[in-house]
C-alpha cells in the first residue's frame, strides 16, 4: 500500500481544525482509502481512470481532474493490485489536450471523416459512470450525460456500453402511522416499533 502523510509546517499550525473535509477523504488508514484509490483498483490494469471531484452546485465546480491507474505484481499463479498512482491537472490543460487529440486523425489525406470541429456534432467525453469529463460547453463538465443528452444516454445503456442503477433515498421516506389506542399493538408490529 502507498501511503500519503499530509505535513503541516510549524508556522501553519492554528487552534482550529486544519484538516478539511477533502483532506480527511484524502487519508488512507486500515479501513479507508480515498474514492479515487478505489476506483483505479477496480479497472482494467494499464487503463486509466479520469475523474473530476463530486461538487454539488454548479457555483462550486472542481477545476481539476484527476487521472489514476491501479498497478499489479505480476508473478505467475495471481496478480494482485498492490498499489494506484494518480495525477491531478487543470481541467482547461485537460480539455486543450482532448481538443488537440480529437482533431489527430490516421486517413492517409488527414481530415477527419466525423469531426468535433463539425457544428451539427456534439461532442462529450464521458467517464465510467456516465458524468460529462469534456463538452463543448464548459456548464456541462461534471453533469450527468442522460441529463444532457437522454436519447443518447439510451442509446449506451441499450448498446450494453451502461448498466441502468436504480437508487432510493430511504431517509426521505416517510413511514405511515398506524393508530391504535393502546401500546400492546407496537409490540404486534415490528416495523412499527422500531
Amino acid at each position: 500500500l502507498s501511503r500519503v502523510n499530509l505535513f503541516v509546517g510549524r508556522e501553519q499550525l492554528t487552534n482550529q481544525d486544519f484538516l478539511t473535509a477533502e483532506d480527511k477523504e484524502n487519508i488512507f488508514n486500515a479501513d479507508h482509502f480515498p474514492l479515487w484509490y478505489r476506483r483505479a483498483a477496480e479497472q482494467i490494469p494499464g487503463s486509466f481512470l479520469y475523474s473530476i471531484p463530486f461538487s454539488t452546485g454548479t457555483e462550486n465546480k472542481s477545476n481539476v481532474v484527476t487521472a489514476s491507474t491501479a498497478i499489479q505484481l505480476l508473478d505467475d499463479r495471481k496478480s494482485p493490485v498492490v498499489a494506484a498512482v494518480g495525477i491531478q491537472m487543470k481541467l482547461e490543460f485537460f480539455q486543450k489536450k482532448f481538443w488537440t487529440a480529437s482533431r489527430q486523425c490516421t486517413a492517409l489525406d488527414g481530415r477527419c471523416s466525423i469531426s468535433c470541429d463539425d457544428e451539427t456534432i456534439n461532442c462529450y467525453l464521458i467517464d465510467n459512470n456516465g458524468f460529462i469529463l469534456v463538452s463543448e460547453d464548459y456548464k456541462q463538465t461534471g453533469n450527468f450525460l442522460g441529463e444532457i443528452e437522454g436519447a443518447v444516454m439510451n442509446k449506451l445503456l441499450t448498446m450494453g456500453s451502461f448498466k441502468r442503477i436504480t437508487l432510493y433515498d430511504y431517509q426521505a421516506m416517510c413511514r405511515t402511522n398506524k393508530e391504535a389506542s393502546d401500546n400492546a399493538h407496537r409490540l404486534l408490529d415490528v416495523s412499527g416499533g422500531i
